[in-house]
């Protein structure tokens, strides 16, 4: 019996051994890495509700990955881009405000909105700056994006729309040029941005009214 006992031992430790599940490279692999969409959100200001949402204006800044999807969280990449947010009378960083769980930014499905969402009781204000920059895992892929981030911000300054320009030809125009330079980011460098020229500050008291709802997106890649 004590043999058996053995016997039995052994082939149980050479089917482990054998098994997938059994190495210890299958038990501790880590999932591949994966790239989300870096969203950009240009100079402006947003009122929102109470408990209610409002539909920003964005780009998509790389354009072979999809939109992010709806109800996907953003995060404020650091370093790139001011924005604050002003509720019960405090204005505080967009950073603070994200910490504190007063605010999310989500994905819609389309390469042309975030969704901004008021989670608390009072009408929130939220007001860009300088341009910023959302993305769904925070620093893990933001590098080329900070050297050409003051390129970024001077196209999104000079690039307004006029009498001759209808603002879906002035988004598809600065989508075009905001994919071009992001595409060359790690190919060529660029030369310095002219000194003295910054995007225009914001007013946080003077908030235009943004929608209340994002409604439902079809969902899109944003090429």
């Amino acid at each position: 019996m004590r043999a058996l006992r053995v016997v039995f031992g052994w082939c149980a430790a050479l089917l482990i051994l054998v098994s997938p599940l059994g190495t210890s490279n299958s038990l501790h692999a880590a999932p591949p890495p994966t790239r989300t969409q870096r969203m950009l959100v240009g100079v402006g200001c947003y009122r929102i509700p109470a408990h209610s949402s409002a539909a920003a204006s964005a780009y998509c800044l790389d354009k072979a990955d999809e939109a992010p999807r709806e109800g996907m969280m953003l995060g404020e990449t650091a370093a790139l881009g001011k924005a604050t947010v002003s509720v019960d009378g405090k204005t505080m960083s967009f950073k603070t405000a994200l910490a504190r769980h007063l605010i999310r930014v989500e994905g819609t499905d389309t390469p042309n909105h975030l969704s901004l969402v008021n989670t608390t009781s009072q009408t929130l204000s939220f007001c860009v700056g300088e341009p910023i920059i959302l993305m769904g895992n925070g620093l893990a892929y933001s590098g080329d994006l900070q050297r050409i981030y003051p390129h970024i911000a001077e196209l999104m300054r000079l690039d307004q729309p006029n009498a001759d320009t209808e603002r879906s030809d002035l988004h598809d125009r600065q989508k075009e040029r905001l994919w071009r330079m992001v595409a060359d980011a790690d190919e060529q460098g660029f030369p310095a941005p002219q000194s003295g020229i910054s995007p225009p500050a914001v007013d946080k008291d003077d908030c235009p009214a943004g929608g209340a709802s994002t409604g439902k997106y079809e969902t899109r890649l944003c090429r």
